[in-house]
């Protein structure tokens, strides 16, 4: 009787070993896959990404009239004026991103996209033509050359005072984000590297 019941009281114990291995064996192996999976779309997603490169986001057109003048003692003072057009254009560089600007909170893939810059300010001088001007004829090179610098610092601050880098991460997330839950096939959230927001400000699917 109590041979039976050791008997029986060791094949319990064994048998509940073997579950707890099991559990355990399964646990670890699932976290390998895990872990696997993970890496599989991290490399994706950065090497999708760099493929991009310089993405254009945001461009501006403007048209808008510059005078400048330049004051000279005992002297008429040369003036300019310049109907200028030109554009300037918001870009991000995805060839920037870094291996740890991808991570992952629990099933969501969190990405840290470089901040939107200006790569183009530039002034058409085509389109652009002098409507008034006096000057002396060895004033000339130099006034034209200040009107135009001129030009573009005004466009470069009106798309400043726009919020121009502000829509371009708008439009980086409205491109991006459908990209990278289709390649990741999982949450996406998105942040950028400017951010000056105590929490990275995420932008999620509502």
């Amino acid at each position: 009787m109590k041979t039976t019941l050791r008997t029986s009281l060791i094949l319990l114990f064994s048998a509940i070993a073997l579950v707890v291995a099991a559990i355990f064996a399964w646990k670890w192996a699932t976290q390998k896959l895990l872990e696997s999976k993970q890496v599989e779309i991290h490399s994706m997603v950065v090497q999708e990404v760099e493929k991009l490169g310089n993405l254009e986001l945001i461009r501006y057109n403007f048209k808008d009239i510059v005078r400048f003048e330049k004051q000279i003692p005992f002297w008429p003072d040369p003036t300019l004026t310049l109907l200028a057009q030109g554009n300037v254009v918001a870009c991000i560089d995805l060839s920037a991103i870094a291996e740890d600007n991808v991570t992952f909170a629990g099933d969501t893939v969190e990405i840290v996209l470089p901040e939107p810059f200006l790569c183009q300010v530039k002034i058409d001088h085509e389109q652009s033509r002098i409507i008034d001007s006096y000057w002396t004829f060895m004033e000339g090179p130099a006034i034209a050359d200040e009107v135009y610098k001129r030009a573009e610092q005004q466009m470069r601050k009106a798309a400043e005072d726009s919020h121009i880098r502000q829509q371009a991460k708008d439009q980086a997330f409205t491109l991006l984000h459908p990209l990278l839950t289709r390649i990741s096939g999982r949450p996406v959230r998105i942040s950028f590297q400017g951010d000056n927001s105590v929490l990275p400000r995420f932008k999620t699917p509502d």
